[in-house]
């Protein structure tokens, strides 16, 4: 019964870090996205500041 119940317990920790694995491979993923949007704001900001004062 030890036996038993070490590798049930062995085998919610693999499954608990898998699942902690994709977690992280998600997150990374919306995190890049959000970078990468949040980089292309503030360039178009920055563009239409300038072009803003060559108006005025």
């Amino acid at each position: 019964m030890e036996n038993m119940d070490l590798i049930l317990e062995k085998l919610m920790l693999n499954r608990t870090k898998l699942i902690m694995t994709r977690f992280d491979k998600q997150l990374k993923e919306i995190l890049e996205g959000d970078l990468q949007a949040f980089k292309s704001t503030q360039k178009q900001q920055l563009g239409s500041r300038s072009v803003s004062r060559k108006v005025a």
